[in-house]
């Protein structure tokens, strides 16, 4: 018998972390608390190493709680073992089915040992990325967070202003009501301005370094030759993936044979575009625009393509907006159009070569 060692990691926020450590055979053989230092997580190694023949390797399962789990991944892949982080859904599962049969303070890190032993075959070890993924993984969340605090200001600014007017409105409207504080609603004006200005100023900085990161990590910039995705939709994309057929075609299909509305078809466009973008990724290929016969078109034919023949008719989208018309019966359909194939006419495709509109 193989002998393993399954380590579920409950990891706490303000609090120590609970571990499991699980045999093979799912008996537990050693329970502690653990901080996230060397010497803590020395001791959870040593006591779940304890009576495993030598070069035994743990399995580490833990969820992505804030930023917890990164000490943890990077202590033990360090250390040589396999890390695993599960999606809170699946461990979400497995917890209401063990807490019917099991009550322990324990039961998040013993469900999260026991996926291991559960469903094995849905878990994929964590792959910890390079300095160079690491920095425009940094620089990309940054940009995020400083884009949105960004936003925010504006939507304050606009509503403070709705309340102003222009200013002979104002005074017309508002007289001496001395509900209106004109002087204290200018100075809050002034203050979200200036700090506007300081999120903006601060986005640049870490936008030139993101630049600067996403040139070291995709340095033939297949990424950014994927439509849709551009100067700023590359290296976010590329910092989500990590290691790594037309969208008109596909949107017109959706919505004028399968009956779907406009969000409906959007969805299924996104999911062909995330599609193909692995694959140029992990190919390493730059995108090339090509019709259905494999001949590469250039954005300008592209676009007459689509308006021939991939323009969704006004009366069509007229009837997918209103839901007392229902959707359009979808008609049997045999050989190629099973799968979904648009008809023998010029189109977008995906890519310049065939093999990549399938993930390899």
């Amino acid at each position: 018998m193989t002998i393993r060692r399954l380590v579920g990691i409950d990891l706490g926020i303000a609090s120590a972390h609970t571990v499991r450590v699980l045999d093979e055979s799912g008996q537990t053989i050693a329970k502690r608390k653990a901080v996230p230092t060397v010497e803590s997580l020395t001791e959870v190694e040593v006591a779940a190493l304890a009576g495993a023949p030598d070069g035994t390797r743990l399995e580490v399962v833990i969820e992505p709680t804030g930023p917890a789990w990164l000490p943890i991944a990077v202590f033990f892949s360090n250390r040589g073992h396999v890390v695993h982080r599960v999606s809170s859904a699946k461990a979400s599962d497995l917890r209401r089915f063990l807490s019917r049969h099991t009550k322990t303070n324990g039961i998040d890190a013993d469900t999260l040992a026991r996926i291991l032993l559960f469903d094995p075959s849905g878990l994929q070890p964590l792959v910890l990325p390079d300095v160079d993924h690491a920095m425009l993984d940094r620089r990309v969340r940054a940009c995020d967070r400083l884009t949105q605090t960004a936003s925010r200001h504006k939507v304050r600014i606009k509503d403070l202003v709705r309340q102003l007017l222009p200013m002979t409105a104002s005074l017309e409207l508002y007289g001496s009501n001395p509900s209106v504080a004109f002087s204290d609603l200018a100075a809050e004006v002034a203050t979200e301005v200036r700090l506007l200005r300081a999120v903006q100023n601060e986005l640049a900085v870490h936008a030139s370094e993101r630049e600067a990161a996403y040139r070291k990590v995709d340095p033939a910039g297949p990424a950014r030759s994927l439509p849709g995705l551009a100067h700023v939709g590359g290296p976010n994309v590329i910092a989500i993936m990590g290691d790594p057929t037309q969208l008109a075609r596909i949107y017109h299909v959706q919505m004028v044979e399968r009956g779907k509305d406009h969000l409906g078809a959007l969805c299924v466009v996104a999911a062909n575009l995330a599609e193909r973008t692995w694959v140029v990724m992990r190919r390493q290929t730059p995108y090339v625009i090509c019709d259905t016969n494999n001949r590469s078109v250039t954005p300008a034919e592209a676009t007459a393509i689509i308006a021939e023949h991939f323009t969704v008719p006004a009366e069509v989208r007229a009837r997918r907006r209103s839901k007392k018309m229902g959707k359009a019966p979808q008609a049997a359909r045999t050989g190629r159009h099973e799968r979904g194939d648009p008809p023998q006419k010029p189109s977008f495709s995906s890519t310049r070569h065939q093999v990549n509109r399938r993930p390899a």
